[in-house]
């Protein structure tokens, strides 16, 4: 019987080899990416689901659905606080609107990179059987 998968353990491997995975991120937004992949900064419930829905399926192709939908969720949490309605005070911070612009524009180059090394961390992790 298949217990499904270990979310938990997943998700804490996700946030620190997240990071590592993510191909095109503009310098400028790096250390912000780092910086937030250790808070829910990218979470959405369709990661959980992605990852139970493929798990009893096909479990390397549920790490990969999973990876998919959290690049997105990187994609958006950039482009929200790059946004109108941003909190982050760039023009005080010392940057320009063009420079913010080119940070916007580099949002869509972001993209995952598939590590079989790496997937398979992901992959023990979230097959770790020891659930509370």
């Amino acid at each position: 019987m298949d217990n499904g998968p270990n979310w938990t353990e997943f998700y804490f491997a996700l946030q620190g080899i997240g990071p590592e995975l993510l191909e095109g991120v503009h310098p400028g937004l790096q250390s912000w990416v780092d910086d937030q992949s250790n808070s829910d900064a990218f979470y959405s419930d369709s990661l959980c689901y992605a990852l139970e829905e493929w798990w009893g399926e096909d479990r390397k192709k549920a790490v990969q659905e999973t990876l998919t939908i959290w690049v997105e969720n990187v994609r958006r949490h950039l482009r929200e606080i790059l946004g109108p309605g941003s909190i982050i005070p760039w023009e005080a911070l010392g940057g320009t609107q063009q420079e913010k612009a080119e940070l916007k524009r580099s949002i869509k180059m972001i993209c995952i990179r598939i590590d079989d090394q790496l997937v398979n961390e992901l992959l023990a992790a979230a097959a770790n059987a020891d659930v509370e």
